[in-house]
């Protein structure tokens, strides 16, 4: 249960820093189809290591049983 509560907060504190910085798909995108590749880049590594880490979390949780 604490992994999904700190899974779920982490991905809340990179939703609101995406929207209140402007990094954004849509922008992303817009930017992407104006030959400027680094913010749709940071937006899906950022996407990757999120879900990647996750399971991690959870598998390394004490108190989960097995």
């Amino acid at each position: 249960m604490f992994a999904v509560v700190i899974a779920l907060a982490i991905a809340a504190v990179i939703g609101y820093t995406a929207q209140v910085t402007g990094l954004c798909m849509v922008r992303g995108v817009s930017d992407w189809v104006r030959g400027r590749r680094l913010r749709l880049t940071a937006i899906l590594m950022a996407g990757f290591w999120i879900y990647l880490f996750t399971p991690l979390i959870e598998y390394h949780d004490p108190q989960i049983p097995r």
